[in-house]
């Protein structure tokens, strides 16, 4: 009986008619990879990314986000791949072999994108890997990047392994075709991270100054506005340049067939941490189409790109080399023709997706499945509670200690007070000396019985500061016990639900069946008593 994997993801599901994200890409070719190898697989994309024109079981199996668990439940498969852990921090535990793909490093791009604090990104990433038995990502920079994270996680890596899964391209490769003019063409979305410059202005001006060919852009802004700001830096350079044509996003079938008579693809950025660990579905994309490549020497593709002869690796901060490059496919264009092919057998060769999705395959026919393991931030989340509770009761201590002593002055000067009331009783001659220095000694006992109103409410306010703090932190604790059990309660009867709704449905069906068999065997009898009456008429 062959598996059933669910991919909950949140891009939208590929559709040729509409613009297709990377993250789509990436799902799927993983998609496509597992079935090639035998498997049933389902897809659950987010409802408000769902179209008119998508299939019913996609809707079907649609989620929001607070519901993922539920609808992994109701699937029946038999073990979860979710796409990035932004997603997988909305999925508990459930049970099955559980798998995170990290396409690329989501804290990086949050960093390079919106400059946000990589500290909560790191908290809540963590504990979210800790959850998962297996991760997977395109390349082997990765990898080790994120088997860092994963050990942070608390996970054995012996056991639950971070594999290397390339992005998958469908085995059948797309017929090329030539164009009469040169085109070069580069495409997706311009994220803040992402700075094509100064190559592709390089590009532009030998196009302008040759004349004979034209960089066509097939890019568009990020949905988030407050992402756009490089994408109007790059309208606003290039706005002068004739041969630069604008397209933004088109329908990927009509991409395809634009990318498939191009001559050259422009995959140029210049260099920073999250583009040296990127595994870019562009580029990939690009190589399947038979489009040799402007790629820069840090990319994790350069060695085989320059191996296959698949296109051209520069350092993109090297004007000259860029330069030269285009001066090149101007004078012999023809270059370009049978780099596209080597571009193709490299992706035959090793980036086709019943080859790339073999980890993952291997995994899931032999998954290793265990709970949430006990990651480094719950270790510093105890460690720092066993130190505010023992810094809380030396307080404590501290508090007894002083009001004891406190006390015992209060009964040593008490004590002396009346020791000397009665030798001024005892001394009459001296009444006017003791008495100034009764007065000088009731100052004193006025000054004194000041600090030590000042010193009970000072710590009585501390006293009082300290036990509400802790009152606080202990309510506190209590409503996230009682949440967090009212969510498992939820859990347990939702699949409760679902177990009883799965008995009704046999019962029903083992009624049918009871039915039907007795209406068989009614038939057979009645068959048999009319051979039975044959055979005795042909006796006799």
């Amino acid at each position: 009986m062959r598996k059933t994997i669910l991919i909950v993801t949140c891009e939208a599901a590929p559709n040729p008619k509409r613009p297709t994200s990377g993250g789509t890409l990436r799902i799927w070719g993983i998609a496509e990879g597992l079935k090639s190898k035998g498997f049933r697989v389902l897809i659950s994309v987010p409802k408000e990314k769902l179209s008119d024109d998508d299939p019913k079981d996609l809707k079907e199996l649609a989620h929001e986000y607070k519901d993922i668990g539920l609808v992994v439940a109701r699937s029946g498969c038999n073990a979860v791949i979710v796409e990035q852990w932004g997603t997988a921090t909305y999925l508990d535990e459930c049970g099955l072999p559980y798998v995170v793909d990290l396409h690329g490093s989501l804290a990086l791009e949050n960093l390079y994108g919106k400059g946000t604090d990589i500290t909560s990104d790191a908290y809540t990433k963590i504990e979210t890997l800790a959850k998962a038995d297996m991760l997977t990502c395109p390349n082997a920079r990765q990898k080790d990047y994120f088997t860092a994270w994963f050990i942070m996680a608390g996970r054995d890596i012996k056991k639950h392994p971070v594999e290397v899964v390339p992005i998958g391209m469908p085995p059948e490769l797309p017929r090329r075709s030539r164009s009469k003019e040169l085109r070069v063409v580069y495409g997706g979305t311009m994220w803040p991270w992402i700075d094509p410059f100064p190559g592709i202005e390089i590009v532009a001006s030998k196009l302008d100054r040759s004349k004979k060919g034209t960089l066509e852009l097939y890019v568009a802004p990020p949905a988030d506005e407050g992402l756009r700001e490089c994408f109007e830096e790059l309208r606003k350079r290039l706005k002068g340049y004739k041969s630069v044509k604008w397209f933004e996003h088109i329908p990927r079938s009509e991409l395809l067939k634009r990318y498939r008579s191009a001559a050259l693809a422009f995959d140029l950025y210049a260099f920073n941490l999250e583009r040296y660990l990127a595994s870019t579905t562009r580029t990939y994309e690009y190589l399947w189409c038979g489009l040799p490549v402007l790629y820069p020497d840090y990319g994790e593709l350069a060695d085989e790109i320059e191996t296959a002869g698949a296109g051209f690796v520069v350092d993109p901060t090297d004007t000259d080399s860029i330069a030269d490059v285009v001066d090149r496919i101007l004078k012999k264009p023809e270059l370009l023709w049978n780099m596209g092919k080597n571009a193709q057998k490299l992706i035959s060769s090793r980036f086709t997706w019943d080859k790339t999705v073999e980890p993952l395959a291997r995994f899931i026919d032999k998954p290793a499945h265990e709970p949430a393991s006990r990651n480094i931030v719950a270790a510093f989340k105890e460690t720092y509670s066993r130190i505010w509770g023992k810094e809380i009761k030396e307080l404590e201590k501290r508090i007894k200690d002083y009001e004891l002593r406190f006390m015992r002055e209060i009964e040593q000067k008490d004590a002396e007070l009346t020791a000397r009331q009665h030798r001024i009783t005892q001394l009459e001659e001296g009444m006017a000396r003791l008495q100034q220095e009764l007065h000088r000694r009731n100052l004193k006992i006025e000054e004194l019985s000041d600090q030590k109103e000042k010193l009970e409410r000072a710590w009585q306010k501390k006293l009082d500061d300290a036990w509400a703090e802790f009152r606080r932190e202990l309510q506190r604790h209590r409503d996230q016990t009682q949440a967090e059990i009212a969510r498992h309660q939820k859990i347990i009867e939702d699949r409760d639900n679902a177990i009883a709704s799965l008995k009704r449905e046999m019962a029903q069906k083992e009624r049918e069946l009871t039915r039907r068999l007795k209406e068989k065997d009614e038939a057979i009898q009645q068959r048999d008593k009319k051979i039975e009456a044959l055979s005795q008429k042909w006796e006799q």
